[in-house]
């Protein structure tokens, strides 16, 4: 039943596993960092760009929020898209889908796993994922407020898109033993 290199992933067994991202906390995290990042902008007296510092921490107000919205939408699908041997879900003939904004309350993803698969693991995907999303609706939101800024915020996201397709198959590793004992 281990999923070391010998688990027989042929193997119909599987448990369901659900991860909800709660859009309340992510737009939260969202504000919170965004909030920082426009405290943290280079104030240089007359020269301050002072509509893209309160654009910057108004991250969540009226206007923005519909872009933070989209946002993490788009990078929600990314997620499942990066999770898609667990999360890949049939689509039903006659699908459709249009570009009409609709703001989530919830966002779930139905991960279909082994049954070894480790409970460490489904909490460090869900923290990575929550990340994800939080630091690409942030880069977009500062590539237009704050440009110099917005490198920093894609390297973030970069380091969770990895970390994640890292952490996926963290169950599936190799046992490695030395040819001879190391005395």
């Amino acid at each position: 039943m281990g999923c070391g290199s010998y688990y027989d992933r042929r193997n119909k067994e599987t448990r369901t596993v659900t991860l909800t991202f709660l859009a309340p906390e992510l737009l939260y995290d969202i504000a919170q960092w965004a909030y920082i990042e426009g405290d943290l902008m280079n104030d240089q007296g007359d020269k301050t760009p002072l509509h893209a510092k309160h654009e910057t921490q108004d991250a969540i107000q009226d206007g923005n929020v519909e872009l933070v919205s989209r946002s993490l939408t788009r990078s929600f699908a990314e997620c499942l898209n990066m999770l898609y041997p667990y999360a890949r879900e049939a689509v039903e003939d006659g699908y459709t889908r249009d570009d009409y904004l609709r703001r989530k309350q919830k966002y779930t993803a139905a991960l279909t796993v082994p049954p070894c698969y480790s409970d460490s693991t489904v909490e460090l995907l869900e923290r990575l994922v929550h990340d994800y999303m939080v630091f690409k609706a942030l880069w977009q939101l500062t590539s237009l407020t704050d440009p110099d800024k917005a490198g920093q915020w894609q390297e973030k996201w970069e380091e969770a898109e990895e970390r994640i397709n890292d952490a996926k198959y963290m169950n599936y590793t190799a046992l490695r033993r030395p040819y001879y004992p190391e005395w």
